[in-house]
């Protein structure tokens, strides 16, 4: 599972994800989680968090926490 979120912080915290890309440069290749979905309080459904499946991608994931300040659209690990 990928799971994506913020902490909702600061005056118009909310943002939409549009999607998360993971690319596997070991295997040339990459996965796109379609998300297109506000992470806010206050818009669509008011959850801060999202949920991704990776049963179907072939993709093991390990667990991480990162924290990011975000400053374009494009976040790199």
């Amino acid at each position: 599972m990928l799971r994506i979120s913020h902490d909702n912080k600061g005056s118009a915290a909310g943002w939409f994800l549009d999607d998360v890309t993971v690319d596997i440069p070991s295997r040339g290749d990459h996965v796109v989680f379609p998300c297109h979905r506000w992470l806010a309080d206050d818009e669509d459904d008011d959850k801060i968090e999202r949920e991704f499946s990776t049963q179907d991608t072939k993709l093991t994931l390990v667990p991480v926490i990162a924290v990011f300040f975000i400053f374009d659209t494009n976040v790199y690990i």
